[in-house]
């Protein structure tokens, strides 16, 4: 120590720049141009441009375009000024045609890590400037929801006709069951035959073109014979039963009211 040495390439020692003298097991870089930074003399430190980087004691810029790791071209990379790797990614949102540039990704498309070039969106999907990727249009989601809603309301009208007819096709079942009872207790009352009572079991129930008539009985007369003797035991009876009305026949025991149903 005590003298002036000249620097070495790749070094910076502006005046007054004191020699590390290998500190640290030669390891000392007090006198090393720093990184982001290129010296082509000792005395003059320039920051890296764009598009290079500048590691440690550079006396020149060193192109990011054409790295290859592993002989595998690398692509997408982006130096920014004052880079000292050539490792940067073009970031999300932005291209980078070359290392030295990069833009922002402009509406309409979609720009991920690594980005040579933008990339147009795809129809229906939205993609604002800086997108990074496609994107959903709110159009698109709301025409959608609108279909699985209308899907949904079809799916539950279907549901509600089928159920209104199950319970008109089950008040029906049930008006007729009760109809062929109301008609097999007719038949036990007016004595109706085998023959008769297997009819009237059969009916499901009234029809509903029935023809309405007045049932007119004029000047009815029963005589019953028993044992060679005979008896009349209704004699002139006239009645008329109107259509869709209730009748009542009615008389103490033996007046005849069974035998004249029976007629």
């Amino acid at each position: 120590l005590g003298k002036c040495e000249a620097c070495g390439k790749g070094s910076f020692c502006p005046e007054g720049t004191l020699h590390d003298g290998g500190l640290a097991l030669g390891s000392a870089r007090i006198n090393l141009c720093p990184a982001g930074y290129f010296c082509p003399e000792p005395t003059l430190a320039f920051l890296c441009p764009p598009g290079y980087f500048c590691p440690l004691g550079s006396h020149k810029p060193f192109s990011c375009d054409g790295i290859a790791l592993s002989n595998v071209a690398m692509a997408g990379n982006y130096c920014p000024i004052g880079s000292d790797m050539p490792f940067g990614l073009c970031p999300k949102g932005w291209y980078c045609p070359d290392a030295s540039q990069a833009f922002r990704c402009p509406e309409g498309h979609y720009c991920e890590v690594q980005s040579l070039e933008p990339k147009p969106c795809a129809s229906f999907s939205s993609c604002p400037e800086g997108s990074q990727r496609p994107g959903i249009s709110y159009m698109v989601l709301i025409a959608m929801v609108s279909l699985f809603v209308g899907f949904g309301l079809m799916l539950l009208s279907i549901a509600l006709w089928i159920r209104i007819n199950q319970r008109k096709t089950l008040a029906e079942g049930s008006k007729a069951e009760k109809q062929a009872s109301l008609l097999k207790a007719i038949g036990v009352k007016l004595g109706l035959c085998a023959e008769q009572m297997s009819y009237a079991s059969n009916l499901k129930g009234f029809s509903e073109n029935i023809m309405l008539v007045d049932i007119v009985i004029s000047d009815l007369s029963v005589r019953m014979a028993k044992k060679g003797k005979s008896k009349l035991v209704l004699r002139g009876v006239s009645l008329a039963f109107k259509a869709s009305s209730l009748n009542i026949i009615m008389g103490s025991s033996g007046a005849g009211t069974m035998t004249f149903l029976k007629a």
